[in-house]
């Protein structure tokens, strides 16, 4: 139950970052569902331990890049909770 509120809380910073950032270009609801679908990709990697292959299939996107930005990801949450994510 705690690393769901923790989770949760994250993905609201990551959010809410970003939309302090590009608010003023008016793309805020793309981006917010490009940042939740990044970070459930991220959450399949990391807790459910599915390959990128997967998790590609299931976005439609290639390996490459599925993988890219699973990485990327685990960068922007690193900075929020200061451990290793991938």
């Amino acid at each position: 139950m705690e690393n769901i509120l923790i989770t949760k809380d994250i993905i609201k910073k990551i959010v809410n970052r970003r939309d302090k950032k590009y608010q003023h270009i008016g793309v805020i609801d793309n981006l917010q569902e490009l940042e939740k679908r990044n970070l459930l990709m991220w959450s399949e990697r990391v807790y459910d331990g599915k390959t990128f292959t997967a998790i590609a299939n299931d976005y439609d996107l290639s390996v490459q890049r599925t993988r890219h930005i699973i990485y990327n990801m685990a960068h922007v949450v690193k900075h929020y909770i200061g451990e290793e994510c991938v």
